[in-house]
């Protein structure tokens, strides 16, 4: 393991020292060495491949502090031990075992991002408050946004389909990017790269299948399902970068969007201003930039309640 290491790389002399300290320590080495031979020997085994990008996604280092490479070192082959230990003892039915796995969820509270590589290199971004199962197998790669919103980066893989579900729609997809959205019955998929297709969630017929090109936007609402052409629809996704783009929008509807970043909302007290048009680019979770600038805009009182809410009434 340590062969890579030139002789005097501190790291080298680190663990030597590490492993001559206890005798424990050369005995956890000597499984480590063991159990990494095995990992190669299985390394092109699909159940292997999804065990490590699980264990990659699982790492956290709190409070944005790095830890110090010892111990992330010993962290991570600790995870591989346990890991190839079973595998090893129990391969036949823990490979079955890991192929129909239970599905996986992930999800963000207010204001939090999350970003999960799959076991193929697909990546899955989800935005504030959403929650995502993840369901891989060798037959196929189905995923299921239960709320919220995710944008999705897919690796091609004609054997296996790539499928969302979100509410009564599904997205099929092979080696694309697109963002999906779930608000209540509401659905929106905006399609950055690459080609899907999006058809009811049972009772697949070709008529009702629609296929989606880049910058096509498609909307159910109420039953009904258009598709719309933007002039970029990777605005779609401008919150990955933590970005609200706002082009023309009623206030009222751009309130909602500004709400879903925070726990303390903006409230319009008088009906008349929910019709005032906005646009611009404000930071997610940043309500005092957005209330400032219609103030600055539009004949716009700003006052707070006891509940920390911000209430927007007419007046200047």
């Amino acid at each position: 393991l340590l062969s890579e290491l030139a002789v005097d790389d501190p790291l080298k002399r680190e663990f030597e020292h590490w492993r001559e300290a206890d005798p424990a320590n050369a005995q956890a080495y000597e499984q480590i060495v063991t159990a990494c031979a095995a990992i190669r020997e299985m390394a092109d085994l699909s159940p292997m491949l999804a065990l490590r990008h699980e264990t990659l996604t699982r790492i956290v280092i709190p409070d944005g502090r790095a830890l110090p490479r010892l111990a992330m070192a010993a962290g991570i082959a600790t995870l591989l031990v346990g890991s190839t230990v079973l595998l090893v003892s129990e391969l036949p039915s823990t490979a079955q075992r890991l192929a129909v796995s239970a599905p996986r969820i992930h999800q963000t509270a207010i204001g939090e991002r999350l970003t999960i590589t799959l076991a193929d290199g697909s990546t899955a971004a989800l935005n504030t408050s959403s929650r995502l199962r993840v369901d891989y197998s060798d037959g196929g790669r189905r995923m299921v946004l239960e709320r919220g919103q995710a944008l999705f980066e897919v690796v091609k893989d004609e054997q296996r389909p790539f499928t969302v579900t979100a509410g009564d729609r599904v997205v099929t997809a092979h080696g694309t990017a697109f963002d999906v959205r779930l608000d209540g019955a509401r659905i929106a998929v905006a399609l950055l790269e690459g080609v899907v297709t999006v058809g009811p969630r049972d009772g697949w017929k070709d008529s009702h299948i629609m296929r989606l090109h880049p910058n096509d936007v498609l909307l159910v609402a109420k039953g009904a399902t258009r598709v719309k052409r933007v002039a970029d629809a990777r605005q779609f996704a401008s919150w990955r970068d933590g970005l609200i783009i706002l082009d023309n929008e009623r206030l009222i509807d751009a309130v909602r969007e500004i709400n879903r970043y925070v726990t303390s909302p903006i409230l319009i007290a008088d009906e008349e201003l929910a019709d005032l048009r906005v646009s611009g680019v404000f930071k997610t979770g940043d309500t005092s930039s957005f209330v400032e600038a219609l103030e600055l805009g539009f004949a716009v009182r700003v006052a707070s309640d006891s509940r920390e809410r911000t209430v927007l009434t007419s007046g200047g």
